[in-house]
């Protein structure tokens, strides 16, 4: 059995199953079926639980963390909205594996809906994300969410369904995606086959880029310089598209944009070749470089990791979460990891990229050191090819989402043993052990990097000691 749809009422998805007819519907999951796709469209009473083996969209217990949905996500720091009334214009996003396949829209005093894009308009687009996020806080792999927007234009999310009625447009929405995960999950449970043959098959499949940014100061005057006075907005060494109006104007980030690679050990590299560069073109002794998550008070810095050759769905964005964003959270100093994440790197945060792949944008930029980047971009490799295998989800509980928001390094620390065991146990972990050897060290030493400190120092760069930057 290929994939199998849990229903309450089987008939009501008869135009899913007439788009993809090798699905079958079932109102309870039989002990002998063992899908490789067991798609729960709002079904979870019959055990509560999942089965082992396959894939599982919309398990059993993060539907039930649909019924304190508004709790979890005020928890996450998602703009939550109370009255239907109060919005002045509402969308319901129909998502499936994170991205919208139908967004309806629907004016103040109008019963007609209206059919739009998710990239048509930055209104849309912004509630494209916040209700991917609202979802992905309940870990649900699909669902309808409705988002409006008060009369001060602010987006907040008003509800989840996790049960869409299935009528024909939405079916055919939807069975591209699933058509698409189906393929997906077929080609995981072959893989074995492919490693036993070659244990370094998937080092060929997943490639991975970045673009880690940092920032400037000049240690005389103790002040931030902008990262626009030294690096164009595009090429290998840019500035990242924020701007700043004030006394001294300009784009404060830094980002270094190296050559892709299907080695996170050849990606250091290039990134130490983005340094060089960078270093050419601010070559002063008195403007150092940081990294970490706020080297200064209001500007958090990332470091977005690039995948290809891997689809985007809910299971990788929860590998990633739990297996690269818990560790670096461990390594990070918690009082700047806090203060970032009242805004940014929120779990399970991407963006599509032109290439055809994605960036994960959650972690803070571990450009800190040569060894902390290898380590982060390691276990990036490691969790895109082997995520398939990767079965713990921390983040199913409320509480857990609570302490990473507030970088509660405390309550991981148990959960790590666990899920390092787990990722450890892959031929991919094997194959890049010595460069992630040093995180689980600072982890089990409870050591966390260090922000103040000039990044150009930890890489072993020749900083110039005769030129001094006057600007």
């Amino acid at each position: 059995m290929t994939a199998l749809i849990l229903h309450p009422d089987p008939s009501s998805c008869q135009a899913l199953t007439s788009e993809i007819p090798e699905l079958e519907t079932h109102v309870s999951l039989e002990h002998d079926a063992l899908p490789q796709v067991l798609v729960r469209w709002g079904s979870h009473e019959d055990s509560g639980l999942d089965p082992s083996i396959g894939v599982v969209l919309n398990k059993a217990e993060a539907l039930k963390n649909v019924l304190q949905a508004r709790s979890l996500w005020e928890q996450s720091h998602i703009p939550v909205g109370y009255a239907r009334g109060s919005c002045y214009r509402r969308y319901r996003y129909y998502l499936f594996d994170l991205l919208p396949v139908r967004v309806l829209r629907r004016e103040i005093g109008q019963s007609a809906v209206t059919e739009v894009t998710a990239t048509g308009s930055n209104e849309a687009r912004n509630g494209a994300v916040l209700a991917t996020r609202a979802l992905h806080a309940l870990r649900l792999d699909f669902g309808v969410v409705e988002i409006g927007v008060d009369n001060r234009g602010q987006l907040k999310v008003i509800g989840v369904d996790p049960a869409p009625r299935v009528n024909t447009p939405l079916a055919k929405a939807y069975a591209l995606h699933l058509r698409q995960r189906i393929r997906e999950a077929e080609l995981r449970q072959t893989l074995p086959i492919f490693q036993k043959a070659n244990p370094h098959y998937l080092d060929k499949v997943v490639s991975v880029g970045a673009d880690p940014e940092f920032m400037l100061l000049d240690c005389r005057t103790r002040r931030l310089v902008m990262a626009s006075r030294f690096f164009p907005r595009e090429g290998a060494v840019g500035c990242d598209s924020r701007f700043v109006r004030g006394a001294v104007s300009g784009y404060p980030l830094a980002e270094l944009r190296p050559a892709p690679s299907y080695s996170p050990l050849q990606l250091a590299e290039n990134i130490r070749t983005a340094m060089r560069k960078a270093l050419r073109m601010a070559p002063y002794a008195n403007i150092q470089w940081r990294a970490g998550s706020m080297p200064f008070t209001a500007f958090p810095v990332g470091g977005h990791i690039h995948f290809k050759g891997v689809l985007l769905s809910g299971q990788l964005m929860r590998a990633l979460d739990n297996y690269l964003a818990v560790p670096l959270l461990l390594i990070e100093e918690p009082a700047t990891a806090r203060r970032r994440r009242e805004k940014y790197g929120y779990l399970g945060d991407f963006r599509l990229k032109t290439h055809g792949g994605f960036e994960y944008r959650t972690p803070a930029s571990w450009l800190v050191s040569p060894d902390v980047t290898r380590a982060a971009l390691c276990l990036a490799k490691v969790i895109a090819s082997e995520y398939h295998v990767l079965t713990q989800d921390v983040f199913l509980r409320p509480e857990a989402q609570h302490a990473f928001v507030t970088a509660n390094r405390e309550y991981f620390i148990p959960h790590f043993t666990t899920l390092w065991r787990e990722i450890a146990a892959t031929n991919t972990f094997k194959q890049y052990g010595h460069g992630l050897q040093v995180l689980e060290d600072m982890i089990l030493s409870q050591q966390t990097w260090v922000e103040r400190v000039d990044i150009r120092k930890t890489w072993g760069l020749p900083i110039p000691r005769g030129k001094i930057f006057r600007g």
